[in-house]
């Protein structure tokens, strides 16, 4: 005989499996109908069949984890969604106590209530070492937390709801973008930007990268809306919040976007004039900043980063994770970050290396010559490049420099280095999408292998 507990756990399971279901039939239906999704010449069939394969490599990820990293209090896809199970618990038993840790409010860790009967539980509601500037697991396990009301629990809803974030977000980027890349391209825009092995992989979990390309996405979508209407003011009420809670979730992404960002408002708004002097200008006084200037604790840019090498290195070896790659210890001083540059670029653009047995990091690692070789394609075949594409070239490849540097100078593990990489591939993507001249590629192929002439934009 089953007793009362087993039945309600086989009911919730039921339930979860259920809902899971209708989400994801839910998800489908908009991406058919929504005319959010309409990119031209572009199938919805071949959407929905992008977001049914990211649906699929959500389970990879899942099985992946589960047969072969098997610790799942350290499992980066597992940490955030089981610490939100217990923080779920209180809704059913004390639904005040759930309102307080989900708003934060009268619900600190110092508490020794809430210590005791909630956070000693968790893996990573408290951190052993300390953070850059505050502790972000926790807003992801109080997401989590606020996921399972809509959930029962069910762990393969919430991937399929932060799949649907990532998607979503990667699609606003490619809307914002898709009229100053080729049309014949847009169809392998779109794959590309979705499907690269690390990108499909890593935005198909419960980690944070899905929501970065979610903020990302309305931030871009909406700023360059707002610059070809100014009078659509009410866009600003999607534009701040989305950069603010970019900020919020990685902190760095929001540093590496803000030079040229400035750079780009600045060339826009003085009719594109001069445009290389004026980035160059925000580059140079945005790194004087960094290092001069002070951060409201007294410490400078460049010594935050100093000391979250240290952390992360740290935690390392706590760990005794594996993948470790040589990064260089930073000084707080300009001379320290520019001979430690290059070996910071290698480790982005080239860990791991094709010499690891790993399948997961071998992926990773054609991934990495794949880029470069688009990159290579991208400067035998540059088309001319006009003024406005001018100004987002220089924006975008100065966020992924800066990304990949940042990266770079701070992560000593080749897995981390694959994940945290991600958020600059559409922008990096973009950028080669928008320099490369198709008619000269296809003048280069022999006319034996030309099946028909492509299409003029």
């Amino acid at each position: 005989m089953l007793d009362i507990t087993q039945i309600a756990e086989i009911t919730q399971s039921g339930l979860g499996n259920l809902t899971y279901l209708l989400y994801l039939v839910l998800f489908l239906w908009w991406i058919k109908i929504s005319k959010f999704f309409d990119f031209g010449r572009v199938s919805r069939w071949w959407l929905i069949g992008v977001f049914a394969t990211k649906v699929v490599a959500s389970f990879a990820l899942f099985w992946v984890y589960t047969n072969y990293y098997t610790n799942r209090a350290s499992a980066d896809i597992f940490k955030f969604y089981d610490d939100s199970q217990i923080l779920y618990s209180a809704l059913l038993n004390k639904p005040i106590d759930y309102v307080q840790m989900i708003t934060g409010i009268g619900a600190e860790a110092s508490d020794s209530y809430f210590y005791e009967t909630y956070y000693s539980k968790m893996n990573h509601w408290i951190r052993i070492l300390g953070p850059l500037v505050y502790n972000d697991n926790r807003m992801m396990i109080r997401l989590n937390a606020i996921f399972s009301v809509f959930s029962f629990g069910n762990y393969h809803t919430h991937a399929l709801f932060m799949t649907m974030f990532s998607f979503v977000g990667l699609s606003m980027i490619f809307r914002a973008l898709k009229h100053w890349i080729d049309k014949r391209l847009w169809l392998i825009g779109i794959l590309l930007f979705q499907l690269m092995p690390s990108m499909l992989l890593w935005s198909s979990g419960i980690l944070k990268e899905a929501l970065v390309l979610l903020a990302l996405g309305v931030f871009i979508l909406q700023l360059f809306r707002i610059s070809e209407n100014p009078k659509q003011v009410w866009r600003l009420l999607f534009l701040f919040p989305s950069i603010a809670a970019l900020c919020y979730i990685k902190f760095y992404i929001g540093l590496a976007l803000i030079p040229g960002l400035i750079a780009f408002l600045w060339i826009r708004l003085t009719k594109s004039k001069n445009p290389t002097i004026k980035f160059t200008i925000i580059c140079v006084v945005c790194g004087l900043i960094a290092f001069l200037g002070k951060t409201p604790n007294g410490g400078s840019l460049t010594g935050i980063m100093m000391h979250k090498q240290k952390d992360f290195i740290g935690m390392v070896k706590y760990q005794d994770a594996g993948s470790q790659v040589t990064i260089e210890a930073l000084d707080d001083n300009f001379l320290s970050y520019l001979t430690t540059a290059p070996q910071a670029l290698f480790n982005v653009f080239l860990e791991p290396l094709p010499t690891t047995s790993n399948p997961l990091f071998l992926l990773a690692a054609f991934e990495n010559l794949a880029i470069i070789l688009l990159i290579v394609i991208g400067i035998i075949f540059k088309q001319r490049i006009d003024s406005k594409n001018y100004s987002v070239i220089l924006w975008f490849s100065s966020f992924v420099l800066f990304l990949f540097l940042i990266i770079g100078w701070t992560t000593p593990v080749a897995g981390s280095i694959v994940r945290y990489k991600i958020p600059a591939f559409p922008f990096l993507l973009a950028t080669l999408l928008m320099v490369i001249d198709v008619d000269r590629i296809w003048h280069k192929v022999p006319k034996k292998y030309q099946f028909g002439r492509l299409n003029s934009a």
